[in-house]
């Protein structure tokens, strides 16, 4: 989260007075983590990879592809919606299957590789609203701006989901080469 905010730092003027930390320190300090727990990975893992993905500096190929095994081995490629674990990760589970999957078909245009993920082995339902953590309250401070996340994010899975029909019929190395 920090590389991210850092993108921010000459905004805000009560940091710009200070000197800026070392970005590549803090990356070089974030991949160090992140590979220290991937062999004993949880959910967390999958959320700080997912938040060094979108840290502009960050080549995305290797770590996508250890964050979607890693994903297979939690389950969530899986509908988890009948399981016994609390609604809270139910719903984080999804969040996070939809975001890996996402991650996964936009690099993959990006970077002209094909996607790792096989929308046939990634069963998961819609988002709901339930599926978050936030209460929209009408009168709360900042609800709209949740809402409104809520909404880009589901639409990004439709993108994504139509995305995915388009790499796996149209852009793939048979289709490029003439063969069926």
């Amino acid at each position: 989260m920090y590389l991210l905010a850092l993108q921010y730092w000459s905004y805000n003027d009560q940091l710009n007075k200070f000197k800026k930390p070392d970005v590549q320190e803090l990356e070089k300090l974030s991949r160090k983590a992140l590979s220290d727990t991937i062999h004993r990975p949880k959910l967390s893992t999958v959320q700080a990879g997912l938040l060094l993905l979108q840290h502009t500096d960050t080549d995305s190929a290797e770590l996508t592809a250890q964050l979607i095994s890693v994903a297979y081995g939690l389950g969530l490629h899986l509908d988890a919606s009948n399981w016994n674990i609390p609604d809270w990760e139910k719903g984080l589970r999804k969040r996070l299957g939809w975001g890996l999957y996402m991650q996964d078909k936009w690099s993959s245009l990006g970077s002209g590789r094909p996607a790792l993920i096989n929308s046939s082995n990634w069963a998961l339902n819609a988002v709901t609203d339930a599926d978050f953590p936030e209460r929209v309250e009408d009168e709360q401070e900042g609800s709209s701006e949740v809402q409104k996340g809520r909404i880009l994010f589901s639409q990004m899975i439709s993108l994504s989901e139509i995305l995915a029909d388009l790499l796996e019929t149209v852009f793939t190395v048979k289709t490029t080469r003439g063969k069926p």
